[in-house]
């Protein structure tokens, strides 16, 4: 069965790619943490904040940007398309 996906919507694909990078985020500030403050450049406690929520609301501007350049090119050509298929499960 083919499936269209023609408009998606914008800020609740941002709110979940915006959870996604605050908690891919995580790892990277542990790592960072690690490194002495000469290497880092910035206050450990600043990084602390700015980096999680830094690359979430960088992570749900883009995807709202592109979430709305979709919605428009999807208007003009009619969306991705898909098949999917009913599987057995066991």
């Amino acid at each position: 069965m083919k499936k269209r996906i023609v408009k998606v919507s914008l800020v609740q694909s941002g709110k979940v790619i915006a959870l996604m990078y605050l908690l891919l985020s995580v790892p990277m500030l542990a790592l960072l943490m690690l490194l002495p403050v000469e290497m880092v450049g910035v206050n450990k406690g600043f990084a602390l904040v700015a980096v999680p929520l830094g690359y979430a609301a960088g992570g749900f501007l883009a995807v709202v940007f592109g979430g709305w350049l979709y919605n428009l090119a999807a208007g003009m050509v009619g969306g991705i398309e898909y098949t999917t298929a009913d599987v057995q499960s066991n």
